[in-house]
């Protein structure tokens, strides 16, 4: 365990499963986005539109390996899959502006835009993954929102 963010850990366990599933997921994402590029017509909100639409598939993939694998989770279901998935529309809209805005405003290819902002939203998934949607059962209990006593 490494301590990080007052007294919060990251289970390296945990972080290097959800990287893993990150990875196959990264790669599914970028395929789909990248065949909805080619697809849609070149407009500033088509960026937006083919993230929308990579997100779709890489949702399920991670919900169910991160559910399963990653963080080992044993609560209920429907309670889980509701708080995952309404965080994933939240980083996939965030996402899908943040790429746009950096292709129009950064001047850098469309694959390098996305590759950045999918770094920055896979860090901020894992700590809301880890702390909010998938806590540990002694993180439950007390808040996994306070810091560690």
């Amino acid at each position: 365990m490494l301590p990080v963010l007052g007294g919060r850990v990251f289970d390296l366990r945990s972080l290097a499963r959800f990287v893993a599933v990150g990875v196959s997921n990264t790669l599914i994402n970028l395929a789909v986005f990248s065949l909805a590029m080619r697809a849609l017509p070149h407009r500033p909100w088509s960026y937006a539109v083919a993230q929308l639409a990579s997100y779709t598939p890489g949702v399920a993939w991670s919900y169910f390996w991160n559910r399963r694998w990653s963080f080992e989770s044993t609560e209920g279901h429907r309670k889980l899959l509701w708080r995952f998935v309404a965080s994933q529309v939240l980083f996939a809209l965030f996402s899908g502006v943040c790429i746009q805005q950096l292709v129009v405003h950064s001047g850098l290819s469309t694959t390098v835009c996305w590759l950045i902002v999918s770094a920055v939203m896979t860090v901020l998934n894992y700590l809301v993954m880890r702390h909010v949607i998938f806590p540990r059962s002694d993180e439950a209990a007390r808040g996994s929102l306070r810091p560690a006593a």
